[in-house]
Formats: structure tokens, C-alpha cells, sequence
């Protein structure tokens, strides 16, 4: 099972906790209402208990069928729908979820009762007086409500990107923080010729394609998305300095792969197939929040000025992945083998950075050659102080 998968398990087990934890909330409002003093008092069929188990089995079965329809079909299929469609969609799906429910407990409240399917008369009196009770009204508006804003905060989550709502909501980043972070710009190439050959219309089509395609490589090696700049997209990855891993680096050969098997959808749609180059980095940023008409969390810090240096240091060395020496020292790769391009100022930068790059290990790989004949090449410093 892939990393975005188990996301998405983890979001349904969050909605069923949470819709379990409204559940038991109604039941005590209903217990304390009913024994109120403006409240003549409960019905001798009202158990507390019985009815604290009818709402939570409601939730269940609302989250099994609602809620996974809302994580891996809603937010996966009507993905780029306004939160309007998505909202109709949800309703009638919920229409149809509270069906089953209100059938469910139909059976149980005459099975309860010691009716059966078969006696036709006695059942449908209990049907008729369960279904017109107007607490059946009350849970239908109140968990329809309780849907759609389940739905709103799936819309918000990928808005801020996986994990971060929770911290905003939680108040991490009201005050800065400091961070040790990887990142990795990826920047399309030839982002110009190509918006002026395809049009505005078609190149912005080409990159929601292109965004839409490598999300998986990256989730699934334990990537967040940070933001998308233009034709670029930032990432990044929490360090952990007790067990680095080359998560970035693999991320990277993942999407290349992916775009190499959608090579031939993009000629046909576009009549191209994008190519980009990538540069990766690691250091401290202060994260945290910031703007007040409009609020957004943001990371600050040298490290990401030096990843977007390191990216447009591609082009020159005619390499599509660079990735600073401080950073390839201490990835834990044995996938991968390293080699060395040297040390080269950076624009802005008073010291030299050394710049690197990986190629995977199995299997040969064209880019190798390529790269040790442009190092060669009599033309290689020239070009490169141009």
C-alpha cells in the first residue's frame, strides 16, 4: 500500500473518530433536553444507552459508506470542482447513505420489538411511527451539516497541504519557529517557449497535467508540497538528523519515471512531453504565518534562496538534478552513486557551494555519459563563466 493511501486511511479513521465524538455529543444534548424543565419528560420508550448506541452505529455506518466516498472518490475524481459541486455531489450521496441508515434502524426498532418483516400490519405501524418522529428530521439536517463541513475541511487540508491545517489550528506557527528542513525546486524547462508554442490556455492545461502526474512520486516518498511558483514546484521534507534518508533523491527518479510513462499522453495532447531539471538543499528556515488581510504560512531562510541558485545551476552543467555537497555528504543512499561536479559560486553568494548529483546504481543510464563528455568537452569553462 503506497504512502498516499495510507493518507487517505488516516483521514477516514479522523472523520470516524470525529463523527463517533458527535455522535455522543447529540446523545447527551438529547438526554439533557428531554429532562429539562420546559420538557414534560422522555417517552417510556427513550433509553439512554440504546440511543447512545443507535447514533454512534450511525456514524460508523454514515463514515464507511459517506466518508469513504468523500476521501477516495469525491476529493480524487471531483478533484478540480468548485466546493459548490462537490457540496451536490455529497448530497446525493448522503441522501442515499441515510436510506440505508434509516432502513437499518427500521429493522432494528421492529426486530426490537419483537415484530418481524413478515407480519405486514404490526411492522408497518412501527415503521410509520419511527420515520414521523421528528427527532428523524432533526438528525437528518444535523448530520447533513456535520458532512459538509467534514467536506469543507477535506477542501482546506489539501489547500494548506497534508498535515499543516492541524498545526495552524492548533496555533503552532502564530509564532515563528525554527525548522531543519530538505527542499527541492523543480523547475519545468523551457517554461516560455513552450506557453508561447502551446498558448496560455493549453500550457496552463500542460501544467495542472504535469502537477496532477508527479504528486504521487513525491507523497509517496514522504514529500509535502510547499508551494507552485509559476511553472515551478517547491518541496519539502522534515530532516531528521539521526536517520537522513534519500527520500528527495528517489522522489526525483520516481518522477522521471512517471512522466517517461506519460511521455506519449502528452504528445498527443500537447504535442511535447515536458522535460525539468531539479535542485535540492537542506537547512534551518523559520516557518510560521504571516500577512493580515490575508494569512499564510510561509518559510523563510537562506537555504531556500540557495535551492533556487543550485536549480538554475542546471542548465550550465547540462544536468537535470543538482544537489549541494553539504546535503550529499550525509544522505544514507546505497541506491544511488555520486558524482561530483566541484565547487562553483552562486549568485548572491559570497561562498562557493559544492555542487553534486546522483544517478541510480542498477541499470545503465544514458545521462552518465553525457554529463562526463560535457565536463570534458574543451568548450565546458567558457560556456560556463559565459
Amino acid at each position: 500500500m503506497d504512502i498516499r493511501t495510507v493518507l487517505k486511511f488516516r483521514q477516514l479513521g479522523i472523520i470516524m473518530m470525529g463523527w463517533l465524538a458527535f455522535a455522543a455529543c447529540m446523545s447527551v444534548y438529547d438526554y439533557l433536553v428531554i429532562h429539562s424543565m420546559n420538557v414534560i419528560g422522555p417517552s417510556a420508550n427513550y433509553n439512554f444507552v440504546s440511543a447512545l448506541l443507535a447514533n454512534c452505529f450511525s456514524a460508523m455506518l454514515g463514515c464507511a459508506i459517506g466518508g469513504s466516498f468523500l476521501v477516495f472518490i469525491i476529493n480524487e475524481r471531483y478533484n478540480d470542482k468548485p466546493f459548490v459541486y462537490t457540496i451536490l455531489v455529497t448530497t446525493a450521496v448522503y441522501a442515499g447513505v441515510i436510506v440505508i441508515i434509516v432502513t437499518s434502524m427500521t429493522i432494528g426498532v421492529i426486530m426490537k420489538n419483537g415484530g418481524s418483516l413478515s407480519e405486514t400490519n404490526e411492522s408497518a405501524g412501527l415503521v410509520i411511527r419511527f420515520l414521523t418522529d421528528e427527532t428523524r428530521l432533526k438528525n437528518i439536517v444535523t448530520w447533513y451539516v456535520v458532512v459538509a463541513a467534514t467536506q469543507m475541511v477535506l477542501q482546506l487540508s489539501k489547500r494548506f497541504g497534508e498535515g499543516n491545517l492541524g498545526r495552524i489550528l492548533k496555533g503552532e506557527y502564530n509564532v515563528a519557529r525554527e525548522e531543519k528542513k530538505i527542499f527541492m525546486f523543480l523547475d519545468l524547462d523551457n517554461s516560455t517557449g513552450l506557453a508561447e508554442n502551446l498558448g496560455d490556455d493549453r500550457y496552463h492545461s500542460m501544467l495542472r497535467d504535469f502537477f496532477a502526474d508527479i504528486t504521487d512520486a513525491i507523497v509517496n516518498n514522504k514529500g509535502r508540497i510547499y508551494q507552485y511558483v509559476g511553472d515551478e514546484v517547491v518541496v519539502q521534507w522534515d530532516f531528521h538528523c539521526d536517520a537522513p534518508n534519500d527520500n528527495c533523491i528517489k522522489a526525483f527518479f520516481d518522477i522521471k519515471q512517471k512522466m517517461s510513462e506519460q511521455k506519449e499522453k502528452y504528445m498527443r495532447r500537447y504535442g511535447i512531453a515536458p522535460s525539468f531539471k531539479a535542485g535540492i538543499h537542506y537547512g534551518r528556515v523559520i516557518a510560521g504565518e504571516v500577512g493580515t488581510v490575508k494569512r499564510e504560512m510561509t518559510y523563510s531562510g537562506d537555504v531556500l534562496n540557495t535551492t533556487s541558485r543550485i536549480t538554475s545551476m542546471c542548465s550550465k552543467l547540462n544536468t537535470d538534478l543538482l544537489v549541494s555537497g553539504d546535503l550529499a555528504a550525509i544522505l544514507g543512499t546505497s541506491r544511488y552513486s555520486m558524482y561530483s561536479y566541484g565547487a562553483f559560486p552562486l549568485r548572491g553568494k559570497g561562498k562557493e557551494v559544492i555542487l553534486q548529483s546522483f544517478l541510480p546504481v542498477v541499470g545503465h543510464h544514458p545521462a552518465s555519459e553525457m554529463r562526463l563528455a560535457w565536463l570534458t568537452s574543451p568548450n565546458f569553462l567558457s560556456e560556463l563563466s559565459a
